[in-house]
């Protein structure tokens, strides 16, 4: 399962963000995770396909979840349940 972090270059937001999918990651502890983090710059025509209005955003296999930074309770009881349907 992919976890993305949509982000946008000098945006405080997004490190917390960043920083917030890192810890739930490591805190799940699946080898099934894996992190990847977009410039929606750099990936501008993705950013758009997914639905994205401002960064920083968070999607699940190509899938917008979060369009905004969630509590880590909320983040972590998605992907612990995406895991479970894999």
């Amino acid at each position: 399962m992919i976890v993305e972090v949509l982000t946008a270059a000098g945006c405080r937001h997004c490190r917390r963000t960043q920083a917030l999918v890192k810890d739930a990651i490591a805190e799940i502890n699946d080898h099934r995770l894996l992190y990847r983090e977009i410039n929606i710059l750099d990936e501008i025509d993705y950013a758009v396909q997914l639905g994205l209005i401002s960064a920083p955003g968070i999607a699940v296999n190509g899938e917008l979840v979060f369009p905004a930074r969630p509590s880590k309770a909320k983040l972590m009881r998605l992907i612990r349940d995406r895991l479970a349907e894999c």
